[in-house]
């Protein structure tokens, strides 16, 4: 075997076995991204360290995480009405610093960005942050009806 032709070998070897250490995604991952989104968003809009942590720690304390096999659910299960479990997350990630700071405290209306929120995230006290009498598709309008 040629020098060129071991070195292929070699890195082929390495390749493959890099690529066998990495892990399923944890289930809730979609949820905790929200958290995640929600806790920066409102640190890059205030500068506030201990407020964005602090809302972090309130959305641990007070939500629950739906668990979803990754690797099993549909990519775009019937009636999901966007395009993954991770819009929940893009969506907070892309609100502007007025809708930050309009949404402050309220995590609920944080979870409105988008409708795939309900998918992943679930309030503790099983009470809805969604309308559920038809008359809200879910998404914050910002005031619309």
């Amino acid at each position: 075997m040629s020098q060129a032709n071991r070195s292929r070998a070699t890195l082929g070897l390495l390749l493959l076995g890099a690529c066998s250490g990495i892990q399923p995604m944890p289930a809730d991952q979609p949820c905790r991204e929200a958290g995640y989104a929600s806790a920066a968003r409102t640190f890059a809009c205030t500068e506030d360290a201990e407020l964005s942590n602090a809302r972090y720690e309130r959305f641990e304390a007070e939500y629950v995480c739906v668990p979803i096999d990754l690797a099993e659910a549909p990519e775009n299960p019937a009636n999901f009405p966007e395009d993954d479990y991770f819009h929940c997350a893009y969506a907070i990630d892309g609100l502007s610093c007025d809708e930050v700071l309009r949404r402050g405290d309220d995590l609920d209306a944080w979870l409105r960005a988008s409708n795939a929120c309900p998918y992943v995230v679930q309030r503790r006290d099983g009470a809805a942050y969604w309308a559920t009498d038809g008359s809200d598709t879910g998404q914050d309008t910002g005031g619309a009806p």
